[in-house]
């Protein structure tokens, strides 16, 4: 197999379980609330090509040599992915909601998780409680916006 072929299957797989695994759609409270978006792909892809360059630091640690054209395209990736997430291109009114309800999501798991596992004093489970219950209702509210 050919070393670009080799790097393209690498990549894909690396994306495939980028955007699988976020942490945010790990954490997302409900199976719901989970939605594609094109600052979830734009995030995949930075993660995928970090880890095409990355990959080629550690093959050369290990084996002495890296292939330094595998290393420039991960890298000019990973910057353009990140000029894109920073700026957000590409991302509608639409595709922000898309990404705004796994956020929100992920505050419901760690603070129903806070308050289920902890102890803990007054103003931090006003503060908690007041989060599920915003929350919720904004990924209530996003959900019917993207209905």
């Amino acid at each position: 197999m050919g070393l670009w072929k080799h790097q393209a299957i690498l990549f894909s797989v690396m994306f495939v379980v980028a955007l699988c695994l976020n942490p945010m759609n790990v954490l997302a409270y409900d199976f719901s609330h989970l939605h594609l978006s094109t600052t979830l792909v734009l995030t995949s892809c930075y993660m995928a090509s970090t880890m095409l360059w990355s990959h080629q630091l550690v093959h050369y640690l290990h084996m002495g040599h890296a292939h330094l054209g595998v290393v420039a395209v991960g890298i000019l990736l990973s910057i353009m992915c990140v000029v894109g997430l920073r700026a957000q291109v590409g991302v509608s009114p639409q595709q922000w909601l898309r990404r705004m309800i796994p956020h929100h999501s992920t505050a419901l798991t760690t603070t129903k998780r806070l308050l289920q596992n902890n102890q803990v004093d007054d103003r931090v489970y006003r503060l908690a409680k007041d989060i599920v219950l915003t929350q919720q209702q904004e990924i209530d509210y996003m959900q019917t916006l993207l209905s």
